[in-house]
């Protein structure tokens, strides 16, 4: 198997050399925009759709339960995800993800009950599932094996952007009237344009437009080799046995992020932070700024080195925001813990590349980024635990230990191998 790796790998740094420079980056950039388009959109509903849905009727348990079935489904379909990514291709199932969340949007629309509000949520979660797990497949098949990393950071990036400005953006559609380019949503949804007081009718066209047109250019990038090999489903695609270790540093890594979402909105302001979202800002810079760095030194170092480093620092985010006596420390655990999980995650990403064949990339990809969904639920499930008795602060310690005890992992598992 190290040997067919090996091979295939070569094959592909092979045609990855063959192209420009200037193709490569092209190809990127055009996935890379697809991407943000999907992630603007997703995070826009982050803040908009429990109202949304509140004002259909739906009870608080009813709104708890529609909104965490993205995480649900993502779980069950993301072992076919793998499949279908290497059997169909990853540009087309880029685009297929775009488009079908275009429907998505239209679907909350014109949607008046529960059941199809929830059908629409599921949709959505298997459009994440499928969404990340496609193109990092394919900036991993079209980025030179030496540089995959720091490709895989631009990716990344572009993703922390898009997604810090999403919620923000969905929420100012809401309250955003007549006239405006959006106001021929009304000719749609007249009801929606001012329902409960909110634009709804605007920020669904909104989704509407912006994954069309990320679906356009996800389109126009290049079409990798499809690579040769087998394209039937087997128990590799449902779980790739080699991305195992990638997965669980996954999960390590988003334990704190779970645990943070959850509770920091209680936390913060008895530190002096009134706006929780200065915290977020600063994570996504974090996040930023290692996308930008960090893939070409883990090019350069090795993944193993940059992920075992990352999960320290996450780790030490942790404590810092546990013992943070005021809002200044508390950003910057933000600023840390966005700079180490990007990194991290950047390195998990190409290492679980670099060791997969390219026709069993997608499904090693699809494996290892299950790790995200597992760890948002364990993370929330967890801190339920200790929070109501020990404390939040406690809560951080104890949601340190995991991403620590990750990095020990992933200094004795991570073998980088020789890239070509």
């Amino acid at each position: 198997m190290a040997a067919e790796t090996a091979q295939t790998d070569v094959g592909t740094a092979a045609a990855s050399a063959e192209r420009s420079g200037r193709e490569v980056v092209r190809a990127v950039a055009l996935a890379a925009a697809g991407a943000g388009c999907f992630a603007l959109v997703h995070t826009s509903t982050f803040p908009t759709l429990p109202i949304y849905l509140s004002l259909r009727g739906a009870s608080e348990a009813d709104v708890a339960l529609i909104i965490g079935m993205i995480g649900i489904v993502s779980i069950v379909f993301r072992p076919f995800t793998g499949w279908l990514i290497d059997a169909w291709g990853r540009r087309e199932m880029m685009a297929t993800a775009l488009l079908s969340f275009s429907g998505v949007a239209a679907g909350y629309g014109f949607a008046t009950h529960l059941l199809p509000l929830g059908f629409c949520r599921a949709i959505q979660g298997m459009n994440v599932g499928v969404m990340n797990a496609a193109v990092n497949t394919y900036v991993s098949d079209v980025a030179p094996a030496r540089r995959r990393a720091e490709f895989l950071g631009y990716l990344n990036a572009v993703q922390t952007t898009a997604t810090s400005i999403g919620p923000t953006l969905g929420f100012a559609l809401l309250s955003w009237s007549a006239p405006n380019p959006l106001s021929t949503a009304a000719i749609w949804w007249p009801a929606l344009a001012s329902f409960g007081g909110y634009n709804f009718a605007a920020l669904f066209v909104f989704m509407m437009v912006v994954t069309a047109i990320g679906a356009i250019l996800t389109l126009l990038a290049p079409s990798p080799p499809r690579p040769s090999g087998r394209r039937r489903l087997s128990w590799r695609h449902l779980f790739y046995p080699k991305a195992l270790v990638p997965m669980l540093l996954m999960v390590g890594l988003t334990v704190p992020f779970a645990s943070v979402i959850t509770y920091l909105p209680f936390y913060a302001p008895g530190k002096g932070l009134g706006n929780v979202g200065l915290y977020f800002t600063c994570q996504a810079l974090g996040a930023l700024t290692a996308g930008l760095t960090l893939g070409r030194v883990a090019d350069r170092v090795g993944r193993r080195p940059v992920v075992t480093v990352g999960m320290l620092g996450a780790g030490a985010a942790m404590l810092l925001l546990a013992a943070a006596p005021n809002a200044a420390l508390l950003l910057a655990a933000g600023a840390l813990a966005g700079f180490s999980q990007g990194g991290a995650r950047n390195g998990i990403a190409a290492w679980t590349a670099d060791h997969a064949p390219p026709h069993e990339r997608g499904a090693a990809l699809s494996t290892s980024s299950m790790g995200f969904d597992v760890g948002v639920s364990a993370g929330s499930f967890v801190l339920a635990a200790v929070v109501p008795t020990l404390g939040i602060s406690a809560g951080w310690y104890v949601a340190a230990i995991v991403p620590i005890a990750g990095s020990l992992c992933a200094g004795l598992f991570l073998k980088d191998r020789r890239l070509h």
